[in-house]
């Protein structure tokens, strides 16, 4: 995860980024979210979305995670205008 963060460091030179985190149902993206805060909290389905802002070497990560039901995708969209890296967990990386 850890590694994620460096890419994107390398990558981007702006001080603030906005990540979208977005998956199937059950795919792990609220696990990874929080993995990435080294914080350990019971998950259950997101029903809309949990955000958690990342500081790392002075740049601000503000990491979105779309709930990913059936009934939810298609909002997802909406996220996307702003965001500048997507994680899709299960369909091979970031995009």
């Amino acid at each position: 995860m850890r590694q994620l963060i460096g890419k994107l460091m390398s990558t981007f030179r702006k001080q603030e980024h906005k990540v979208i985190i977005v998956g199937l149902d059950n795919a792990g993206k609220t696990s990874i979210l929080y993995h990435l805060t080294n914080e350990v909290v019971p998950t259950c389905p997101t029903i809309r979305s949990n955000v958690e802002k990342i500081v790392w070497q002075k740049t601000h990560f503000f990491m979105w995670d779309i709930g990913g039901e059936e009934a939810l995708r298609s909002s997802w969209n909406t996220y996307y205008s702003s965001a500048e890296v997507r994680r899709v967990p299960g369909l091979g990386g970031a995009v």
